[in-house]
């Protein structure tokens, strides 16, 4: 490993640079997090030292800077250097790779030291190797070339196990594009663990994570990520299900396998997985979400329209909310409604749902119908009487006649606004 000089080593940055960085970063100033005071001591330090600059105020400028000045060559030598040195302090050493991998394409000199690292880390080789692996993830495929070394911590059962998931996430975000990647997940995910540990569960996880960076590429890993559906641990369903619906289309196959999960799966946030995965299939969804939204569990209700959210607009989709505005349960009504004005902004019918569901005691249907009108303020004004009826009667809510007099304020404030502007 290269190294040179000690944890305080003076890596020269001059004063020059670090006044046009300065003028670089003022207008940034409100997107980054670190206030002016890192620069000006950096600068400081800077102008009292000849130019030249520690590591500690090196941090400083890392905090500081944002990453289009911080790509400047002179930057990325100094940064290159803390990072192949073995003798400056760990922090330092990361924060430096990490400020690199986020640069992207102009610090990629600095890659093929970090691919050194992982794989001769020296002391301290667990959070070394961690710190780097993560440098790399940063690159994405800038860093193809630390696939096939990646790969291989991801096989070698030798290593520790938060090393090998963190190459798993590496590996998806760098290999995206080589042949190697897809292969190297597929048997880890086949593999029969020796144990039904934690550990032994998150790998297989890991795999299902690692696959979701390669969307449609990842369609071969479908048989796979479809048995993983049926696994006890619902961590690894979730990712894979999550997965499969990242696939998109190519995931058709898997319909029928999420419809179940929709209808039986013990844990929640799979079956909205589950849902989701549906929406991004596409209009092959079609058929089965309408079996889903005739189900009397009025959760599975909610689920289909949850996938047809993010279904593209047809004339069937249409008709299919427009029959749930006749459900017995409010929710469906009004996310029917609201699922329909997403592609359908205006649309007259789900306008008067949303209105006439203001007046809810359910206080859920009440806020999903207010926030909904609120988005269709422009077309809310043919229901003005509705939320008049609202206000005035006795037997409206409290909370809805609130709401029902905001939006009619809102409407009032529309109605001025457009009445000044027709005198211009």
């Amino acid at each position: 490993m290269q190294t040179s000089g000690s944890s305080n080593q003076i890596r020269q940055v001059t004063w020059r640079d670090l006044v046009l960085a300065w003028c670089l970063w003022v207008p940034l100033a409100g997107v980054f997090a670190t206030s002016a005071a890192a620069v000006e001591a950096a600068q400081k330090s800077a102008q009292q030292n000849d130019g030249q600059l520690t590591d500690e105020q090196w941090l400083d400028v890392m905090k500081s800077l944002d990453f289009t000045t911080l790509a400047d060559r002179r930057y990325v030598q100094g940064m290159h250097s803390i990072v192949i040195d073995e003798s400056a302090p760990a922090s330092t050493r990361r924060m430096a790779a990490h400020t690199l991998g986020r640069v992207g394409e102009p610090a990629a000199v600095v890659i093929p030291d970090l691919i050194e690292i992982v794989q001769n880390p020296g002391e301290n080789d667990l959070v070394t190797r961690l710190w780097a692996l993560k440098a790399l993830s940063l690159f994405g495929i800038v860093a193809e070339e630390a696939t096939p070394t990646i790969a291989g911590i991801v096989l070698d059962e030798t290593m520790p196990f938060q090393i090998r998931v963190n190459a798993m996430d590496a590996l998806g975000r760098v290999g995206r594009q080589h042949q190697q990647t897809i292969p190297t997940l597929l048997r880890v995910l086949r593999s029969q663990p020796k144990s039904d540990s934690t550990s032994a569960k998150q790998l297989r996880m890991a795999v299902a994570e690692a696959l979701w960076y390669l969307g449609p590429d990842a369609a071969v890993a479908l048989p796979d990520l479809i048995q993983a559906t049926r696994a006890p641990w619902s961590p690894l369903r979730l990712a894979a299900v999550t997965t499969i619906g990242e696939i998109g289309p190519q995931s058709e196959i898997a319909i029928s396998i999420l419809v179940d999960i929709v209808l039986f799966d013990e844990a929640g946030e799979v079956r909205e997985a589950a849902a989701d995965a549906m929406g991004n299939i596409g209009q092959a969804s079609i058929s089965a979400l309408n079996q889903l939204i005739d189900d009397p569990d009025p959760e599975v209700q909610k689920l289909a329209i949850r996938a047809i959210r993010n279904l593209q607009s047809s004339p069937v989709l249409t008709t299919l909310l427009e029959q749930q505005f006749s459900s017995e349960n409010p929710l469906t009504r009004v996310l029917a409604a609201e699922a329909l004005l997403l592609n359908q902004p205006g649309h007259e019918k789900a306008i008067g749902v949303l209105a006439v569901e203001l007046g809810n005691e359910e206080r859920r249907v009440r806020v999903t119908a207010y926030s909904a009108l609120l988005k269709n303020l422009g077309s809310l004004d043919k229901k003005r009487n509705l939320l008049i009826d609202h206000i005035n009667s006795p037997e409206t809510p409290a909370q809805s006649r609130s709401a029902a007099q905001r939006l009619l304020r809102k409407l009032e404030m529309m109605d001025a606004n457009s009445s000044e502007e027709s005198t211009f």
